[in-house]
């Protein structure tokens, strides 16, 4: 089957189950000795149906939150909507698209599946401020206990997660979830002002927005204790958050 991929940890995940990949976004960047062969059709706003239509796909994989809706209407072969929502939803999500492939392609999404039950399962980690998971850098200028961990994704507005997300479900996993403020909206635009700096822990996303290539100029930060994280780890809901999730369980419990 030729599958199009419009979701970047998907296209990792489907090319490490084998999965017949024609088709990418630019922004799908891994795995890193395999993706420069796959022809990019687009971004995952911006879909080329020139670009896609020669590679004659089977199916057009997309994500309800990632992609936009007129993709699957227009598509001109079959569309399966992928939803992550949480780590507990991802053992249905991937039993439902290894549904869509046969072996040798199935069984391996099906271990993915049944990895990420483990993993959704696995009691909750202690968070430890000293130990930031993901972490790339760090300007934390005291050894204070924070009350409150802001997770961001982009400035201008400020943007951050809530915990009805599949980033924030990644840091409940992670002993996060008390420090967590709670927010009306999945991804609510922030007035850091409301969220004292003696008190509240920056986590900056190293994705979408480029915090680490600007780390030096965000002058508003500057009162906060800051630490980069790599974005990767935590929103890419295919086989690399699973690997980095069931690491950190790992390392916690040979700590134990």
């Amino acid at each position: 089957m030729r599958v199009v991929s419009l979701v970047p940890s998907l296209t990792e995940t489907l090319i490490e189950a084998g999965a017949n990949v024609v088709g990418r976004t630019r922004f799908c960047v891994h795995p890193e000795d395999k993706i420069a062969l796959i022809p990019a059709v687009g971004g995952t706003k911006d879909l080329s149906w020139e670009k896609l239509k020669p590679l004659d796909p089977d199916l057009l994989i997309l994500d309800q939150e990632e992609n936009l809706p007129w993709m699957k209407a227009e598509a001109p072969c079959a569309v399966h909507v992928f939803h992550a929502t949480s780590v507990a939803d991802m053992p249905r999500q991937m039993q439902t698209l290894a549904g869509l492939f046969e072996a040798p392609v199935q069984p391996r999404l099906l271990e993915q599946a049944r990895l990420w039950t483990q993993a959704s399962v696995t009691p909750d980690l202690e968070w430890r401020f000293d130990d930031i998971p993901a972490e790339l850098r760090r300007e934390v200028r005291s050894a204070r206990r924070f009350e409150h961990v802001l997770y961001l994704i982009w400035k201008n507005p400020w943007m951050g997660v809530s915990q009805d997300t599949f980033i924030g479900s990644m840091f409940a996993k992670l002993g996060a979830a008390a420090l967590w403020p709670e927010f009306s909206e999945k991804y609510p635009k922030l007035d850091l002002a409301a969220h004292p700096p003696e008190t509240t822990l920056l986590l900056l996303s190293s994705e979408p927005f480029p915090f680490g290539e600007k780390w030096d100029q965000l002058p508003e930060l500057a009162p906060y204790a800051r630490v980069l994280v790599d974005g990767e780890s935590f929103s890419w809901f295919g086989v690399r958050s699973l690997r980095f999730l069931l690491s950190r369980q790992a390392n916690s419990s040979r700590r134990g």
